[in-house]
């Protein structure tokens, strides 16, 4: 659709890993406001862990509650078990390991210590996705 509408050119690689990908950590950076919405268009079953704000945004709470999306601001060790639980389920767990969009024309910023917390307690696999982007206009 992003092709097609002239909104912006998308390319892919190694796209069959992603689709095929079930019961994996998703590790992305986050760019874009489109990023999440590209990437889960790829996955049949992924659950999110997202910054609690979504939660009370008052765009964007409903889809986030009824996605049964992960709070990073719960408990750690809720948050560990709701990861662990949804990839022992099939699901994949997508995180942005800055735990917020990438700066503009820059490689990453600090890394937040979750990702790599569900990484060593769920023993799961994990799926690196870099995204690139070069308009400031989808940031």
């Amino acid at each position: 659709m992003l092709d097609v509408t002239g909104v912006a050119e998308v390319k892919t690689r190694h796209i069959d890993r992603l689709r095929n990908a079930s019961g994996v950590l998703i590790i992305a950076n986050h760019p874009t406001l489109l990023d999440v919405v590209m990437i889960l268009s790829q996955l049949d079953r992924c659950q999110c862990v997202v910054k609690h704000q979504l939660f009370r945004n008052p765009f964007l709470f409903g889809v986030v509650r009824a996605a049964g999306f992960i709070r990073n601001d719960d408990n750690p060790e809720n948050l560990i078990t709701q990861a662990r639980h949804h990839l022992r389920e099939g699901a994949n767990i997508m995180i942005f390991p800055e735990g917020t969009r990438t700066p503009s024309k820059k490689r990453l910023g600090k890394l937040q210590r979750g990702v790599a917390n569900i990484a060593i307690e769920t023993h799961a696999d994990l799926i690196p996705v870099v995204v690139h982007c070069n308009h400031d206009t989808l940031k």
